[in-house]
Parts: C-alpha cells; structure tokens; sequence
C-alpha cells in the first residue's frame, strides 16, 4: 500500500470528526428548542482491502453514513395518548369551577345563603304577621332569591355561548395544525426522497402532533412510499377519517343547529355543530380531548357517563324553581292577604293557575285551555289499543290466492278455500280465526299474553291488551305491513279530578312524583302541586331565568297571604299566620322532590357539583403527573444533555487533532520518499 492510503484513511477521520463536532454544536445551539430531539452522526468502518501478499484485509477508515434522531417513537405514541386525556380533563375542570363561581357555594351570596334568608323571612313574618316592616323584608327576600336565579341561569346561558364559542376557536386551532403538518408533510417526503433524513423538520412536526393530541384523539400512520421504503407519506385520523392525508387537507367545519335548547331550557340562539368539510361526519362521542370536554360542557342536559354539561345544571336550577314556585304558589294561593287583598293571590310571577274540582267528569282548566274542558284523556285510560287498517291488504287478494301472515316472525297461510266472500265477513272471520289461532296457547282457547280481544270490521282490526304497556305482535298480511293507530280502547274508571288522578296513578305503582312527572309530559307547560290541606292545582311552569315576585305583591306588601282565616268581605283577619307558616313548612316538605326536601335539592345539586369538580381535580392532577413523567422520560432519551454533549466535543476534537497530526507524519513520510529520498549524506 502506498503512503497516499494512509493520508485517505487520516482524512475519512479527519471529515468524521468534523462532522460529529458540527452535530454536537446544533445539539448545543438547540438544547433549549422545544421539541428538538438531539442528534448524532452515525459512524461505521469503510470497506477493508485485501492487502498485498494475501496476509489480510487492512482497513480503509470511517464512513459518516447518515445523521439520526435518538427518539423512542413509543414514548411518543403513549405521551399523545395521555395528552389527549389530560386535555379532556383540564377543560372540564376549568369549567367545573366556573360552574362552582356561579352558584357561589359555599359563600355568602350563594344559592344556599339565599334559601337561609328567604325562609327565615317567612319565620320571622310567623311572628308578627300584621308588621308592615317584616312583610316588606319577605318581599326583598323574595326578590333576591329571584335575581339570584335569574342571574345564575342568565350566566349559565351566558357560559354555553362561550363555550360555543370556544369550540369555535379550537376547530379552527385543529385546522390550522392540520395545515402546517401537511406542509411539512410535503417538505418531508421531498427531503427523504434521495434516502436523507430531515430531523428538524420531523421535530417540528412532532411538536404540532403533541398539540394537536391535546384538543382531539388523532390516529397517526406513516405510510412507506416505493419499493426502497426511503420515504414516507403521513395521515392523521379522527375517527379513522382522514384530517391530513399527506399534503391534504380535510377541514373541520361548523354547522349551525338553531334553537338546540328551546324545547328543554328555554333558550333560542344557535349553536355549531362538527363535520368534515367533505361531508363526513364526526362522532363526537368518541372523539376525546379537549373538544370533547367542550362538547360535553356544552350539550350534556343529562348524566352522560358522568359527564355532566351546563344544560343540565341550568335544567336541575328550572326543575327547582318549578317545582318549589309551584308548591309555594298554591299554598300562597289559598290564603288570605289584609284589607282588599283578598285570596287567589300568586306569590311569584302572575300566571295561569287553576284549581281541581270534582264535581263533574271533567276538569275545570284555567282560562288559557278554556273552562270544562278535558285534557287528552289518554293518560287517565289504562288500556291502549292497537288499530291495524287493513283494507288496503285485503283489497288486492282474490278467490285463487292465499293469505300468507307473518305473526311475531313466523308465517301462517289462510287457504283460498276460505276465501268464499272477498267482501264479506267470511275473509275477515277468516284473518281473524288465522291471528287468533297463531297467538293463543296450545288447545287451551286463550290468547297469548297481553292480548284480550281481537276484532276485524270493514278491514279494521283492533286488539285490545289486557293491561297497558305491553308488546303487541308485530303483524304483515303477504308482506306488507298494516297501518297502525294507537287508540283509547277503554277508561277503567276515568279520574274525576287531579287528586283523583294522582290517587290512581298511586295505585297503578306510580309514585306521586311519576304520576306528576306523566302530566308535565303530556302537558308542556304545565305542573301539578297541593297546598296543604290536600287541594291539587294545575299551574303554568316557570324558570330560573323568568320568576319574579307578582306585580301585586311587588306594588303592595299587603298581597302577602299570611292568614288562612278571613272575615266575611274575604280578608285575611290580622295576626293569623296560619298560612305563613305552612309556607314556610315547605322548607321541610321532603316529599316536595325526589332528592327530597327543598334544602335537600339544593344541598344535593351542590354536594354533586363538589363531587365532580373533585373527581375533574384530581383526574388533572393525576394526569399531569404522568405526562410530565412520560415526558421526562422522552427527554432522557430525546433531550440534549449539556455534560454528554461537552464530553463529546472534547472527543471528537481530540479525534479531530489526532487525525489532523496523522496526516501530518503522512505527509511528512510522503515528504521524505519524494524529496530526500536518493540524496544520502546532503
């Protein structure tokens, strides 16, 4: 081997100690770059030579191959994960505790704090029911417990637009990440195409994905390109639909969806609805992170899995008020205020209200319904019906075909013979017998079930159930389904008044609170409560954002029903406080919800809350810790070191300078053979 084969080797060390020093300097320059994932240049020995006169293969020097992340890739798919959870959890406990600033609990303004005052006024107008002054501090009571409500259901509301509006911002957030990832997706695949590997830009991508994992769960793919596999091409799912498939880009957009609230809290504006911009849908219940807190914040009206939204705190403050304005309104209704006031008089805001009579079949309404007339009576009526309309299936048959019924799943055929008379009763026996005979028992004559009767007449057939409630058969004639109408078969002893009406609901199994719940969903609007002597009251609803003290008692504190007793002009004979005081009861009427009494409602909705801003809490916290754990774990094998990456300057500089030296004695011994080789004794 010639001299120049060492020079060759000495610089192959030479260029690799370059190298190295220049990837230890950008590690250096970008130990503080978030997301950067330090590098290293990754060495390997030339090819050996066989050297002259067969004794071996003698080495040629170093190769610097290609410059490499050091990054777990699995740290990074289990960080994102946790990511996505810590971010579903950190919205909603964020949002949990403005819930909690709203009601104010415990505080000295707090929805607690202004049930204790409103009662104690009451106690306290017990005591001196004809004291001007007590009477006027029950009516500013009143008046701020009603603000109260109305402010907290006008924040409330006031929270789900922002909420709205957040979810806004974080799908354009989603988008603008989906944006700049298919750019550097494309200045990627560019860059790796000739077997290179472009590591700031993929550490910049990295970063954008752990972002991203944050607000969404996103499914993450690398797909090789070619046969060599050199270059990749990258898509990022939700759902498993495509958010970025490379390059492109199917954007999030929002939808309007009016009037989502209307029917259940009263509220009219809009919210937006999630969906790809090609028309994909989104399942948003499957979709994590923070946009599925925001989601659930926004829309949960009920205990979805124990995510409960603000519909359903504003839904539990409507339920309240109803219910507890109700009660009071009734027992307030049937007392007596002083001088002119007189009785029928509302405490809360003036609405329609009527009184239960039994003294006809029918109920006396109030004005709005019109008097003497009778709600839908098909929640009095015990038993329900099914009419099939089947004209139109025994229109089309004739003498030569046969009926083919499908009862339940299975299929009964009625023989043409029997078909004498297609418009007479002879087919229609004939449906009748076949019906019949598939649903009664074996050889015993009776029918299957629930089902007490069946009639046909002029192609209609009924069949009339025992009880209500149960499932009738599912019957087609020659595979066309009947028309089915539901229809009142019977009254099993119609109630002949409200109280009448409760008493049988009772007795069907109902609790009062059911048989209540029953009417309030039949009649929208509308509620049911007693005063205290047992008289029952049909009373227009009302809402945490729209009670208010009537006008009368507004205007006149002498409208405040106190008495029960009343002289022969109908007013209320001063110091009774009979009535006062079975308002103030109310406080402890434990039958008045199913939570119980009306401090057991609001303790309960409060003690709820506590316990789901502690479970959001602790889950943040507990989740924090472990992605900060799994990111500093990522760190230690992702992060610059300052020591390692000194420890290796001082190396590959002392490699740097033994390779320079080594050229320098090549060079010298090159020096020798062609320069003073030949010239002994000069």
């Amino acid at each position: 081997m010639s001299s120049f084969f060492g020079l060759n080797i000495a610089k192959s060390g030479l260029f690799a100690a370059q190298k190295s020093l220049n990837t230890v300097s950008h590690n250096i320059a970008n130990a503080n770059t978030r997301g950067y994932s330090r590098q290293r240049i990754e060495l390997s020995a030339s090819n050996p030579l066989s050297s002259p006169g067969g004794s071996g293969m003698i080495g040629t020097g170093v190769d610097s191959k290609h410059v490499t992340q050091i990054r777990d890739e699995f740290l990074d798919v289990k960080f994102r994960s946790e990511n996505t959870v810590y971010g579903q959890w950190d919205f909603r406990n964020k949002s949990l505790e403005e819930i909690e600033a709203i009601m104010n609990e415990p505080g000295d303004s707090g929805i607690r704090k202004v049930m204790d005052d409103f009662f104690s006024s009451f106690e306290e107008l017990s005591k001196d029911a004809s004291s001007v002054t007590t009477r006027t501090v029950v009516r500013e009571r009143a008046i701020a417990f009603t603000n109260s409500m109305n402010q907290m259901q006008s924040q409330f509301e006031k929270m789900i637009k922002d909420t709205d509006a957040s979810i806004e911002s974080t799908v354009n957030q989603i988008n603008g990440y989906a944006n700049d990832i298919a750019r550097l997706n494309e200045q990627i695949y560019q860059a790796e195409m000739g077997g290179s590997n472009a590591n700031d830009l993929r550490d910049q991508r990295n970063v954008l994905l752990d972002d991203l994992s944050k607000i969404v769960d996103v499914e993450i793919n690398e797909v090789s390109q070619g046969s060599d596999n050199l270059s990749k091409k990258m898509i990022v799912a939700i759902n498993g639909q495509p958010l970025v498939s490379h390059n492109k880009v199917d954007r999030i957009v929002m939808q309007k969806q009016p009037h989502k609230y209307k029917d259940e809290l009263g509220i009219e504006f809009d919210v937006r609805e999630i969906g790809f911009e090609s028309g994909s849908p989104i399942n948003t219940d499957n979709i994590n992170g923070a946009l599925k807190a925001q989601i659930d914040m926004r829309d949960n009206i009920n205990d979805v899995d124990g995510a409960k939204g603000i519909p359903y705190y504003m839904k539990k403050l409507d339920e309240f008020v109803n219910r507890f304005a109700a009660e009071l309104d009734v027992q307030h209704f049937a007392g007596y205020g002083l001088d002119s006031a007189g009785t029928g008089n509302l405490f809360f805001k003036d609405r329609d209200i009527s009184k239960d009579t039994s003294d006809s079949s029918l109920f006396t309404l109030n004005e709005k319904l019109g008097p003497n007339q009778i709600h839908d009576p098909s929640i009095f009526t015990k038993l329900e019906g099914t009419k099939m309309d089947l004209s139109k299936n025994l229109s089309g048959i004739s003498a030569d075909t046969n009926i083919i019924v499908n009862i339940n799943g299975t299929k009964y055929e009625i023989s043409k013979d029997k078909l004498d008379d297609l418009d007479g009763n002879q087919n229609e026996a004939a449906v009748k017998s076949l019906i019949e005979g598939a649903i009664a028992t074996d050889g015993s004559g009776e029918l299957l079930g629930n089902v007490a009767d069946i009639n046909i007449t002029d192609g209609k057939m009924t069949i009339t159930p025992k009880t209500s409630g149960s499932t009738l058969p599912t019957i087609t004639i020659n595979g066309e389904s009947c028309d089915i109408v539901k229809e009142a078969i019977g009254m099993d002893s119609s109630p002949t008044s409200i109280k009448d009406y409760i008493q049988k609901q009772k007795e069907a199994g109902k609790t009062e609170s059911e048989a209540i719940k029953q009417w309030e969903d039949t009649y929208k609007g509308y509620t049911l409560a007693a005063d205290d002597e047992g008289n029952w009251y049909e009373v227009e609803k009302l809402t945490a954002k729209d009670i208010q003290i009537s006008s009368k008692i507004e205007n006149d504190v002498d409208y405040i029903a106190v008495a029960k007793k009343h002289n022969d002009d109908g007013q209320g004979i001063a110091g009774d406080n009979s009535n006062i005081k079975a308002i103030g009861d109310l406080r402890h009427d434990d039958s008045m919800f199913t939570w119980g009494s009306p401090d057991d409602f609001v303790k309960s909705l409060v003690s709820n809350l506590g316990v789901e801003a502690q479970e959001a809490e602790r889950m943040v916290n507990n989740q924090g810790v472990l992605v900060t754990q799994i990111e500093n774990t990522r760190q230690s094998i992702s992060g610059v070191s300052m020591d390692e990456e000194m420890s290796n300057m001082i190396k590959f500089q002392q490699s740097y300078n033994a390779c320079a030296r080594m050229i320098t004695a090549v060079d010298e011994m090159i020096d020798v053979i062609v320069n003073r080789m030949g010239k002994v004794g000069l």
